[in-house]
């Protein structure tokens, strides 16, 4: 990370006071919690593969709609999740993420959160535990502190892209206040 960067993201306020105070708060609040949005739209499970809630952030994206909360309980999403243990243990750590998203108000829905406890219900349930059997794997989850359970890259490429959701989101952000 350049100076530049390092400088906006450890005097965060002090190099936001030139911006309008209506845009400050929410320009804090995007570049603070950076990383965990982020995350949404590209965590990857153990296949390396995006996991069903990066993939229903970057669908949104891309055809320009809402996230609602009914996107969180399709069946394939749900199966998923009881396979793929990395992604299913992440869904504790998105809570950070969408609460976040929800503060700025770019998620509007109240209900998201409560779809993720189902999610989190669901990874927990016998029905899940069938799925697993059925697929081969084992009954109980990774441990969550393993080293292995985890699938983080610090490349180059999610640095940008992370850059760039942080910055097409301040643009969102400040088009969306101009309008109103």
């Amino acid at each position: 990370m350049n100076d530049k960067c390092k400088t906006l993201f450890n005097s965060t306020e002090n190099n936001l006071l030139n911006c309008e105070s209506t845009y400050r708060n929410q320009l804090t609040n995007v570049i603070n919690n950076a990383y965990d949005i982020s995350r949404l739209f590209c965590f990857k499970g153990k296949n390396n593969e995006f996991c069903p809630i990066s993939k229903i952030f970057q669908k949104a994206k891309t055809v320009g709609e809402s996230v609602t909360g009914d996107s969180f309980y399709s069946f394939s999403l749900l199966h998923n999740y009881c396979l793929d243990d990395v992604c299913a243990q992440y869904i504790d750590e998105s809570f950070i993420g969408i609460y976040a998203l929800y503060n700025i108000g770019l998620i509007s829905e109240e209900n998201i959160m409560s779809s993720l406890k189902y999610i989190r219900d669901f990874i927990e349930s016998p029905d899940c535990n069938k799925i697993r059997k059925n697929y081969g794997h084992v009954e109980t989850m990774i441990d969550v502190n393993s080293e292995t359970s985890i699938n983080e890259s610090s490349s180059s490429k999610n640095i940008i892209f992370s850059w760039n959701l942080l910055f097409t989101i301040m643009i969102i952000i400040i088009h969306i206040n101009f309008i109103s």
